[in-house]
C-alpha cells in the first residue's frame, strides 16, 4: 500500500510550479505529523490557507496529500512560489512546513480604450490579488478622453464560506 501510495505520489502532476521534493517526503510517508506550519505569508490569512490544507496534525503523512495540498493553494492565485519542507521531529513524527511566497497585494495600472465611435481613452486603474487577504480579487479603472468609463470586477470564490 505504501509503495503505490509512493508511485501516484511521483506521477503527480508534474505542471505544479511548487518547489516540491517527493524524494524527500516518500521515507518520511505513514509517520505521524506532529507540528505543521505556515512560513512566509503576510497578507493571507491563515484560515484562509488552512482550509485548502487537508494534511493534519496526528494523523499520518501523506505524500499524495502534500501534492494535493500544494495544488490547491497554487489553486488560490495569490503565492507567487510554494514549497514544503519536512523533517524527522527525533521522537519518530516529522514536522511539516508549507513555504509561501505571495504575490503583490496590489498593482497599479494604466489602461487604454480604443473605439470607433469615440477614439482613444486613458487612464489609472489598480488591481488587488488578494483584498484582506481572503482570496478576494477586485480590479477597478477609470477612463478619460473620448469617453468616459468606469469598470470595475470582482471575484470571490469562498463568498458563501466552506
Amino acid at each position: 500500500m505504501r509503495l503505490a501510495a509512493s508511485a501516484l505520489a511521483m506521477l503527480a502532476p508534474a505542471t505544479l510550479r511548487a518547489d516540491l521534493d517527493r524524494a524527500a517526503l516518500i521515507p518520511l510517508e505513514g509517520r505521524t505529523v506532529t507540528a505543521l506550519a505556515l512560513e512566509g505569508h503576510n497578507v493571507t490569512r491563515d484560515w484562509v490557507i488552512l482550509r485548502e490544507v487537508k494534511t493534519r496534525l496526528g494523523e499520518p503523512l501523506s505524500v499524495v496529500t502534500v501534492v494535493a495540498d500544494i495544488q490547491r493553494l497554487e489553486n488560490l492565485a495569490v503565492f507567487a512560489d510554494l514549497g514544503v519542507r519536512a523533517e524527522d521531529d527525533g521522537a519518530g513524527g516529522v514536522r511539516l512546513a508549507y513555504l509561501l511566497r505571495e504575490m503583490p497585494a496590489w498593482i497599479p495600472v494604466l489602461g487604454m480604450v480604443y473605439t470607433e465611435e469615440n477614439g482613444f481613452s486613458v487612464g489609472p486603474g489598480v488591481s488587488f490579488t488578494n483584498l484582506a487577504g481572503r482570496d478576494i480579487a477586485l480590479s477597478a479603472r477609470a477612463y478619460f478622453g473620448g469617453t468616459r468609463q468606469y469598470w470595475l470586477r470582482a471575484s470571490w470564490p469562498w463568498v458563501a464560506g466552506d
